[in-house]
């Protein structure tokens, strides 16, 4: 518990430092903020400049990105028949050690795609996340990871609504195990704050309580002692002079001179602080799901503001991870039930000619996110009708800015 703790507070630092390793092949991707954090920490690290987002990850490869995070000490006996001198080795036999992963029939599988469902058992193990039973019968998660799934479904960190919509078996790529990563630890940074909140509160209470209480009761026995010893005819006079001499003379002349001074400079403020923010998905056949809008926002507000400013204007919900300050991923958008999405023609040829796999359909009606469609889908957001280079919260408005949120079934590459 206590590594998880670390972890939680380390993250919110690594979030705010600007990362120093980029690669060729990330600019633009959906996973560029989360992959440029991870590499700056040194748990991931790339291939000669490459980073290879959307490359499969193996078992292997997993053990080691678990242990540059925890940093394991301890290393279990190597008893696996099929677990050679890799450069995986040590850090599969310490997560063996700590429970995380397990072999069948003395094989470990190192070298074989770690799917979704084993990577969903293996993180629940390695945060000691407490899991949520799952009391369905699911169809395409295997048993023994079906409460590890569908506790990281319920804490967004795996997307979807239903759990037979999370692929369960398919394997998963360098970027996604970032992601999950990721979201687990913007869980576990959210869930600490209460706690800090509550010693904050513990600790000023006792210096408010002595505070109030001397300077309340010498102040209010005197006046109930002194009250009954004048008359009441010498206590009505003094307060019927007092008053009206004192009143017409204060309120005239200071609230015509601040009040109209100050108003006009506020309103002036707030309207020239405006961005533009629209929402397409025509790539599924819908040209806007949020028509231009403007919203309205302070300095140093983030994209990341302005977008989830306007979905709540428009009544619809989202599923993110991250916050508006740091780190803001939106997975998809829910309650477009008015919506029909399909593929266009013209996007199914786009799709054809680059050997892109996909469905006629989203996974689940009413939402539409990332892995809808192909396995390459979610949503990109551009500022002034160019694709970000930065993440959704790291961006702060300027006023006059365009936000644009667009649906890709290409991560961007079709936009």
């Amino acid at each position: 518990m206590k590594k998880i703790i670390a972890l939680a507070a380390s993250l919110s630092i690594c979030m705010t430092t600007a990362g120093a390793v980029r690669y060729s092949d990330t600019n633009g991707h959906w996973a560029e903020d989360i992959i440029d954090q991870y590499s700056d920490r040194g748990i991931i690290v790339g291939f000669d400049g490459e980073f290879r987002p959307d490359n499969h990850i193996t078992r292997g490869e997993f053990c080691v990105i678990l242990d540059r995070l925890f940093e394991y000490e301890d290393t279990a006996e190597n008893n696996f028949t099929d677990l050679g001198d890799g450069f995986y080795k040590e850090s599969v036999l310490k997560a063996s050690a700590a429970g995380v992963i397990a072999g069948y029939e003395n094989k470990i599988r190192p070298d074989d795609d770690i799917t979704r469902e084993e990577a969903a058992v293996m993180l629940c193990r390695a945060y000691d996340i407490e899991l949520k039973p799952y009391n369905g019968e699911s169809e395409s998660v295997s048993e023994w990871a079906e409460d590890a799934v569908y506790t990281l479904m319920n804490n967004s960190v795996m997307s979807g609504d239903d759990i037979d919509e999370l692929r369960a078996s398919d394997s998963v790529t360098r970027a996604e195990t970032l992601k999950m990563i990721y979201g687990i630890e913007a869980q576990l940074k959210v869930d600490e704050e209460p706690e800090s909140t509550d010693e904050i509160e513990e600790t000023a209470l006792p210096s408010e309580e002595p505070s109030a209480e001397p300077s309340s009761q010498p102040s209010a026995e005197p006046q109930v002692s002194q009250t009954p010893s004048p008359s009441p005819e010498v206590t009505e006079e003094e307060i019927t002079e007092e008053i009206p001499e004192e009143i017409p003379e204060e309120i005239p002349e200071e609230i015509p001179e601040e009040i109209p001074e100050e108003i006009p400079e506020e309103d002036t403020e707030e309207t020239a602080n405006s961005v533009t923010v629209y929402i397409e998905a025509s790539k599924v056949g819908a040209e806007f799901i949020i028509e231009p809008v403007e919203i309205e926002f302070n300095d140093g507000d983030s994209a990341a503001y302005a977008l989830t400013a306007a979905l709540d204007m428009a009544g619809f919900t989202y599923a993110s991870s991250g916050d508006l300050s740091s780190g803001f991923y939106l997975n998809s958008i829910s309650g477009l039930d008015a919506f029909s999405f399909s593929l266009p023609d013209d996007v199914i040829s786009y799709l054809d000619e680059n050997d892109i796999s996909y469905t006629a359909e989203p996974a689940a009606a009413g939402t539409l996110g990332e892995f809808d469609f192909t396995d390459r889908s979610g949503w990109i957001y551009f500022v002034n009708d160019e694709m970000a280079d930065v993440g959704m919260s790291d961006y702060i408005l300027s006023a006059g800015d365009s936000i644009a949120l667009r649906f890709s079934l290409d991560y961007g590459n079709d936009l």
